[in-house]
């Protein structure tokens, strides 16, 4: 995650894999509903980093500090998206009933 933007976007996605909504995310993890709609969509120009960090652990995902390459992702990189997309693709196959 490079931006505030894709943090959001990431909890958003990961809500709704999840069929969490909004109200029910937000009291897990102790924040207000509408901050959580509004980190979702960027709308918090400099978000509380306890805040942020207790939504994700309430989604069980983490917040890293990289070195940063300029934009382009190296090999591991490329390879950890691929690994959590074909996670999410089986979640959503097992919550449809279409498992393989």
């Amino acid at each position: 995650m490079d931006s505030l933007r894709d943090i959001g976007e990431q909890i958003a996605h990961t809500r709704s894999v999840r069929r969490l909504s909004v109200r029910r995310l937000a009291a897990e993890a102790g924040v207000s509903p509408s901050w959580l709609a509004a980190l979702e969509k960027a709308e918090i120009a400099e978000p509380s980093l306890p805040r942020v960090v207790r939504v994700l652990n309430a989604l069980n995902l983490d917040l890293r500090v990289r070195d940063y390459h300029g934009g382009i992702p190296d090999l591991d990189e490329m390879n950890e998206v691929n690994d959590r997309e074909r996670a999410e693709i089986r979640a959503m196959r097992l919550t449809s009933g279409r498992s393989r």
